[in-house]
């Protein structure tokens, strides 16, 4: 396969396919999931946990005990979490504070309205009503459940477990692909912004949205071969949404040049990162991720030429501000407004 790479060198490359290569590992990452549940716990949090809480690869792990003494749970030091289908009894909170001792995090699922008043236990550490988590029958609750599971998973701070955690229970991968293009995103946006050397953003920024494809597709349980990083790499190094930035931005003033550059940094690969979340979210999947990203690159590459065309606005309202100020000492740069809602604008 040959492969055209307009944007990057031989260092840039290597980054890529380091990143390819570290998010297929953090994929395939062993977890371990611990449930517990307590005696004449509800039939729907049991239905909710055989749905959603079933690992989707080899590499996740699930424990299912059941318990009607806290004192009598097995505890496995290894476990990363745990959660405890609750009945209307105490020793669901009885564990919930060995978990803690143990250091493993751990939450409650209960229906109960008495449970949930149990703010805090006579001798326990670290129990508070965020650790207990209510959970009915409707599908807002449900939903808000899983939205606040997956917030705190991703939350815990380790971000191999995260990806793992996204690739093996679906309700993770959509908070998870956000926050990575999210992340990627203003990351951009200050390569963008403090590149000096012309064109020296444009390997960088585009590494960067190709570790983001490679991570969400990760996120999403996807394994990623070497071929599959070699389309992604040709595809996005080539510089299909960045190439408009680099025809376009020598016409801007200069002095607003790198607010243009982190606009555009930023708003191309919201863009991108988007699209390619919502592909995978209709199903989609790493096979099909090179024709995806051929189509994403048009309609990106047409937002950004939009927004270029909407900085003559702001050369307009500010070369009169640079005819008629003079700095008021040699070493002080004179101050620049700039409509950044014009530049980043969805």
């Amino acid at each position: 396969m040959v492969i055209y790479l307009a944007s990057f060198n031989i260092g840039d490359l290597k980054k890529v396919f380091s990143a390819g290569s570290d998010a297929n590992k953090a994929r395939n990452t062993e977890i371990r999931l611990a449930i517990f549940i307590e005696e004449n716990a509800p039939q729907a949090l049991i239905d909710f946990a055989y749905e959603y809480l079933n690992p989707q690869l080899p590499s996740g792990l699930l424990h299912v005990s059941k318990f009607s003494d806290a004192s009598q749970v097995e505890i496995h030091a290894a476990t990363n979490l745990a959660l405890i289908l609750a009945a209307a009894d105490v020793q669901s909170l009885l564990l919930l504070d060995q978990l803690s001792r143990h250091k493993i995090p751990a939450r409650i699922l209960t229906s109960d309205k008495v449970l949930l008043s149990h703010v805090s236990l006579e001798g326990s550490q670290g129990l508070n009503y965020q650790s207990i988590l209510e959970l009915n029958e409707t599908k807002a609750s449900r939903d808000a459940a899983l939205s606040e599971l997956a917030r705190w998973i991703l939350s815990l701070g380790d971000e191999v477990k995260d990806l793992a955690f996204a690739a093996n229970f679906p309700f993770v991968r959509r908070q998870l692909a956000e926050k990575i293009v999210q992340d990627t995103s203003k990351q951009n946006a200050l390569v963008g912004g403090v590149a000096f050397i012309p064109g020296a953003d444009m390997p960088i920024m585009t590494a960067n949205q190709a570790k983001m494809i490679l991570q969400i597709a990760a996120a999403y349980g996807q394994e990623i071969g070497t071929e599959r990083i070699k389309e992604i790499a040709a595809i996005v190094g080539g510089g299909f949404a960045m190439r408009a930035l680099a025809r376009n931005v020598v016409g801007i003033v200069p002095a607003l040049g790198w607010a243009v550059k982190a606009g555009i940094g930023y708003s191309g690969t919201l863009a991108m990162g988007k699209a390619v979340i919502e592909y995978f979210e209709s199903g989609g999947n790493i096979s099909g991720i090179a024709d995806k990203l051929k189509e994403v690159g048009g309609s990106v590459s047409e937002s950004i030429q939009d927004k270029l065309s909407q900085t003559e606005n702001i050369k307009k309202r500010s070369l009169p501000f640079f005819k008629n100020r003079e700095a008021k000492d040699k070493d002080q740069a004179p101050a620049i407004e700039v409509d950044f809602e014009i530049i980043k604008r969805d």
